[in-house]
């Protein structure tokens, strides 16, 4: 599993959000900037979502014993 992001994924997350907000002059580190901070947060969320899928689900459970007829 990739663990950063590459230039070219904030490039072009960076370029999208710049178009969301109307392709305004100036400012462009404010959208790489939140394009690293979007990346990183769902690459961190696909991280813990695959350790989800590798814990179990539920304990394990101990194994039933037969009750003893009181008589």
């Amino acid at each position: 599993m990739q663990l950063c992001a590459t230039q070219d994924e904030i490039r072009e997350r960076a370029y999208y959000l710049w178009e969301q907000r109307g392709r305004p002059i100036g400012s462009p580190v404010t959208d790489w900037e939140r394009a690293e901070q979007e990346l990183r947060l769902e690459q961190a969320a696909a991280q813990m979502a695959g350790w989800a899928r590798r814990a179990p689900a539920t304990r394990a459970r101990r194994p039933r014993t037969k009750r003893q007829d009181p008589t």
